[in-house]
């Protein structure tokens, strides 16, 4: 959803009991899988791989990287996950914020490919 979209929508959230939106934060590729053979890919997180990340950095996190830049750059890109602890009714409406960290965005990384060339080789 866009911005707009959900600030429509929490206009009109009382009238939904029961619906929340969720937000989640991914990783944009502006030129799609032409360069998929270097930047690599996500994908979900399986056991082996859980039993080896920190639990405190990855909490609330299905995806990593799994092969190329995405995977030798994970904890760069990654950033640093957030919480919040509220306070709610029998209806499970919020009515106090106890305890909050904000979520750190992972950085960006500019790759110096040849696009061009990329797009030839196809």
């Amino acid at each position: 959803m866009t911005d707009e979209e959900l600030a429509k929508f929490a206009v009109v959230r009382p009238y939904f009991p029961g619906v929340d939106i969720h937000t989640q934060l991914v990783r944009h590729y502006p030129y799609g899988d032409l360069a998929s053979h270097v930047v690599g890919y996500v994908g979900r997180i399986n056991e082996a791989e859980l039993k080896e990340l920190p639990v405190s950095e990855y909490r609330g996190t299905t995806h990593i990287g799994k092969l190329g830049i995405e995977s030798s750059y994970e904890t760069y890109l990654h950033g640093k996950t957030g919480y919040a602890e509220i306070e709610t009714n029998v209806q499970a409406r919020s009515l106090n914020t106890l305890n909050e960290l904000n979520p750190e965005p992972g950085a960006n990384i500019f790759l110096t490919l040849d696009i061009d060339l990329q797009k030839n080789c196809l």
